[in-house]
């Protein structure tokens, strides 16, 4: 048995309760998803730094990216597109966690953020299922984005 933690199991959720207390709702309908994660820099070099451009990292910038099939008859499915669509169009933030494992087994481990989106592209390829392009984006809260390990 692989050792690998295979991205297939990996769960992305919202909330859809309050911060603190929350509902998890699984996005199930999420193919490749990528959480992006970056650093800027600010130049330090002075001339002790012996020729070499010396960094320090500032500001953190993260972005989540992932397509959403569409689904009709799928309440689930439905609602968290509206979800996403209604966070794209209304300028609202949607709490959201990325794990490892499911929200609930002990020990899985990803991040807290409370996003918004700031893509929703409809992907209507002939040979293809549709699906939504999506990328959200930290946004304004009282809740920095955390490390998050399921207790």
């Amino acid at each position: 048995m692989s050792r690998a933690k295979l991205g297939k199991n990996h769960k992305l959720y919202r909330n859809s309760a309050t911060y603190a207390s929350p509902t998890w709702v699984e996005i199930s309908k999420v193919r490749d998803l990528m959480l992006d994660q970056t650093k800027d820099e600010a130049d330090v070099t002075t001339r002790s730094s012996g020729g070499d451009k010396a960094v320090v990292g500032t500001l953190k910038n993260r972005s989540l990216d992932f397509d959403v099939l569409f689904r009709e008859d799928d309440a689930d499915a439905e609602a968290n597109l509206a979800a996403l669509e209604d966070s794209y169009e209304n300028d609202t933030s949607i709490d959201m966690l990325i794990l490892n494992g499911p929200v609930g087994t002990p020990g899985s481990k990803g991040w807290r953020i409370t996003m918004e989106v700031f893509k929703f592209s409809n992907d209507q390829k002939l040979t293809e299922a549709s699906k939504f392009a999506v990328t959200m984006k930290p946004t304004d809260s009282d809740n920095p984005p955390e490390t998050y390990t399921v207790p």
